[in-house]
This record gives structure tokens, C-alpha cells and sequence, in this order.
């Protein structure tokens, strides 16, 4: 393992990489869900004026209701065509895109990323900062990085400018790490 202060800044290093990309999937599995909740709820609205436009003897002029012979809905028909069009096409559209999936596998990133900074956070508070432990927070942060997708760049942006505000809020615990090792006067780029 390199020197101790390499070491903790690397850490710090990783810990706010770990904030940001926790954050960014976080806000892409939230803003997949809500796809998928549209896709969803148009679909099933869709389907039910599907249903209920074929199935509806008043809306077809098939009613002896008041003597009604002619359809109440004009061009009922194409209607319920568009209607079942849309179904079809939305629904072929969801499955292709996996909102769902890819939601839940934008969350699933967001906490392991929150994991591998909850453990950087105990090595830091570690009085000894031991090879093992380094080790396993590496390969966790690697792992993180290459395992899952990459966020829309509009859905990062926006997760940098949140951590920076988390960072500003967070900067005491930094400062007592840095103080703990001995580096208070030392920062990282």
C-alpha cells in the first residue's frame, strides 16, 4: 500500500465519487420510475377506452335505448382503432426501453455506491489504516464502476451540483480525517 497520506486522500478521493454516483443513480432510477408509471397508466387507459369503445352497444348504435340507431360516437370505429394502436405501440416501446429493469438497476447502483462510502467512512475512522481493508474498498469501487451503466449526462450534472452542496455540508468530517492523520494542511486535487 502506498503511504498513509496517499492512502486517506484516495479515500477521501473515492468517498466523494461515491456520493456523486450514488446520487446520479438515485435520480435516474427515480426518473425511470416515473416512465415507467406513465407507460404504464397510458397503457391501461388506453385499454380500457379499447374495451370499452368495442363493447359498448350505445356508443355503436346497437341500443334500443330511446330508439338510437345510429352511433352516439361518430367514427366509433377508428377510434377504438387508434386506441388499440397506441396500446400496441406503447407497450411494445416499454418493453423494448425496460423502465422497470433499468430502474432498478439504476437503485441497486446507488446503494452499492452508498456501501463502498459507508465502508470508506469506518477505514477512515479506523485508527489504522490496514492493507485488507484498502484492498476490499478498491475492489468495491472498481467493481461499482464497471458494473453498472452510465446516467444520462443531464441526470449527472444535476447529481454534481446536489454533491457539491453535500460536500460543503460534509466538509467537518473531512477536516476531523484529515486532523485524525495528520494532513490538515494537506489537500487533494
Amino acid at each position: 500500500m502506498a503511504d498513509k497520506l496517499s492512502s486517506v486522500l484516495l479515500l477521501l478521493n473515492w468517498r466523494r465519487r461515491s456520493i456523486r454516483a450514488s446520487t446520479a443513480h438515485y435520480r435516474n432510477s427515480e426518473e425511470l420510475r416515473i416512465w415507467a408509471n406513465l407507460f404504464t397508466s397510458f397503457n391501461l387507459i388506453s385499454a380500457i377506452a379499447v374495451l370499452f369503445l368495442t363493447n359498448n352497444k350505445f356508443f355503436n348504435g346497437d341500443s334500443a335505448v330511446a330508439g338510437i340507431s345510429e352511433p352516439l360516437l361518430a367514427n366509433a370505429d377508428f377510434y377504438t382503432a387508434i386506441a388499440g394502436l397506441l396500446v400496441v405501440l406503447t407497450t411494445a416501446l416499454q418493453y423494448v426501453l425496460r423502465f422497470d429493469e433499468k430502474s432498478q438497476q439504476s437503485k441497486r447502483a446507488g446503494n452499492d455506491f452508498t456501501g463502498v462510502k459507508r465502508r470508506i467512512e469506518l477505514a477512515l475512522l479506523d485508527d489504522d489504516l490496514k492493507e485488507d481493508k484498502f484492498s476490499e474498498i478498491q475492489l468495491s469501487h472498481s467493481h461499482c464502476s464497471r458494473n453498472y451503466g452510465l446516467v444520462p449526462k443531464r441526470i449527472w450534472t444535476k447529481a454534481e451540483i446536489q454533491s457539491r452542496k453535500a460536500f460543503q455540508e460534509d466538509d467537518e468530517f473531512e477536516a476531523s480525517v484529515r486532523k485524525k492523520f495528520g494532513l490538515e494542511d494537506k489537500k487533494d486535487n
